[in-house]
């Protein structure tokens, strides 16, 4: 079976606290498409993406698959940020498909709605470096108050995982607000003396919400597949599209 060998960009630590970040890697075979066309699996594009990774990564730093029980792998794969599971599943998209990613949009134009087939390569685009930065610290722009009134200002934060990321999709389509309470709740690990539940984000004002979001969002890394202007050859139509790890499948 021929691997490559990569780094992660943040890594994963171990029960002794150890960080690793080489990982070996198989590309996809029939096997694993069959798993990815399961109902329960490809309905929900963040378990699919974790499916990929967990049958195709053989091995993170000392870690391999084989030494461990499953549950226990699915976890470790589930526990890698989000940055790094979107960086090993390029890598292994490439390895098993190839660096060519075609898309398919219709024109806007109401008058042309034309299929328009736009090729990208995976070098294209930008890899954004880790900051080196484990928890985010955070001074909310107008504060949190308990119950005895008392207002809670600094903390940290923590970049999502991809247990999160499966935890929020449904929500994410079903309520975006709710997403993000979700992702909040998750993802803060100290505000003040302050015990971190569902409540105390909602509590939170729209200011410190959008704030924090927008915190996690500027200390991204990894691929930046963001946002593409194209062009439409048969009226000229210019418009935006948006990329994300489902294009990829």
């Amino acid at each position: 079976m021929y691997t490559e060998v990569d780094n992660l960009l943040i890594g994963i630590k171990d029960e002794n606290g150890v960080t690793h970040t080489e990982f070996e890697y198989r590309e996809m075979t029939g096997h694993d498409e069959e798993a990815l066309a399961k109902p329960k699996v490809k309905d929900n594009g963040s378990v699919a993406l974790r499916t990929v990774l967990e049958r195709c990564i053989i091995r993170i730093g000392g870690i391999t698959k084989d030494s461990v029980k499953p549950n226990k792998w699915k976890e470790i794969i589930q526990g890698m940020y989000i940055n790094d599971q979107d960086y090993a599943f390029m890598k292994i998209r490439a390895l098993s498909i190839g660096d060519t990613l075609t898309v398919t949009n219709k024109c806007p134009n109401p008058s042309c709605k034309k299929k328009i087939k736009t090729e990208f390569e995976i070098d294209e685009f930008e890899i954004i470096p880790y900051d080196g930065i484990e928890d985010i610290e955070f001074e909310l722009p107008k504060g949190y108050y308990d119950k005895e009134g008392n207002k809670h200002t600094t903390g940290t934060i923590r970049r999502p995982v991809g247990l999160d990321r499966e935890i929020l999709d449904i929500s994410a389509r079903n309520n975006f607000g709710l997403a993000n309470t979700l992702l909040l709740a998750r993802c803060i690990k100290t505000l003040g003396d302050v015990k971190i539940h569902d409540s105390v984000i909602k509590d939170l004002s729209m200011k410190d919400r959008d704030y924090l979001l927008k915190l996690l969002a500027e200390h991204r890394c990894g691929y930046d597949i963001g946002e593409f202007d194209i062009e439409c050859p048969e009226c000229g139509e210019q418009f935006t599209v948006t990329l994300n790890n489902a294009d990829f499948l």
